[in-house]
């Protein structure tokens, strides 16, 4: 691949290419950086808040409608087989959100 394809693709330019050499990052660079940052964080953000809200909102969809009023002695199992997969959904897919919110705290800005 020829220089000037390379200054192309990978978009630099002299002022970079003398900034790397002298082992420090151009302004431009640096300009770049923070923008890419920001936009993963953000990206970050909505799919951590999108597996909070697979989480807490598509667990329902295990527990009956029978499960709630009502309830009678017999009715234990089918609370078991209501509850125990909504809760866990909640905490498999709640938690990923979570691990990802708390992951974009630890990163450096």
């Amino acid at each position: 691949m020829s220089d000037q394809a390379l200054h192309e693709r990978f978009k630099f330019d002299e002022a970079d290419l003398n900034a790397n050499r002298n082992g420090r990052l151009s302004d431009k660079q640096k300009q770049r950086l923070v923008k890419e940052n920001k936009s993963s964080k953000i990206s970050g953000a909505v799919a951590g808040l999108v597996f909070l809200g697979i989480g807490s909102i598509f667990s329902f969809v295990f527990i009956p409608q029978y499960t709630l009023p009502g309830l009678q002695k017999h009715d234990l199992s089918m609370i078991l087989h209501g509850l125990v997969p909504a809760v866990i959904w909640a905490f498999v897919w709640g938690g990923i959100g979570v691990l990802i919110i708390i992951g974009l705290f630890k990163t450096k800005s």
